[in-house]
């Protein structure tokens, strides 16, 4: 990587770099990476190195037209405010979700093994 800053206008990290790509040779790229609430959005343009600063206004042009909806936007410490019960409950509703699935089972299993009569896909 050559270079990297954070641009915070744009709230993204914008950094250019160069790879050897055998029986190609050297690429150079231009990049930006967008933290979200999900996690990270990356754009990477990359050119022949002889080619590129004939298509970086191209680049630049499109890496610019990305725009991060507002509810997806990363709010720092959004979660620092939260209660451990608060942080807690979506573990709790997929430790219910598991529960039922294992009583189903047993349940379907108890059901099969009272069955006296034997079906023909279980031959």
């Amino acid at each position: 990587m050559k270079s990297a800053r954070y641009d915070l206008v744009k709230q993204c990290l914008v950094f250019n770099f160069d790879c050897y790509i055998e029986d190609s040779g050297f690429i150079h790229a231009l990049g930006r990476s967008f933290l979200t609430a999900e996690g990270l959005v990356n754009i990477y343009c990359y050119a022949p190195a002889g080619d590129f600063n004939s298509v970086q206004p191209e680049f630049e042009k499109i890496v610019s037209t990305f725009q991060l909806s507002p509810e997806h936007r990363y709010h720092p410490g959004s979660d620092a405010n939260q209660s451990p019960t608060e942080k807690s409950v979506a573990w709790k509703e997929i430790g219910w979700v598991l529960g039922l699935m294992a009583v189903a089972g047993i349940g379907w299993i108890v059901v099969s093994r009272m069955r006296n009569n034997v079906c023909s896909d279980e031959i």
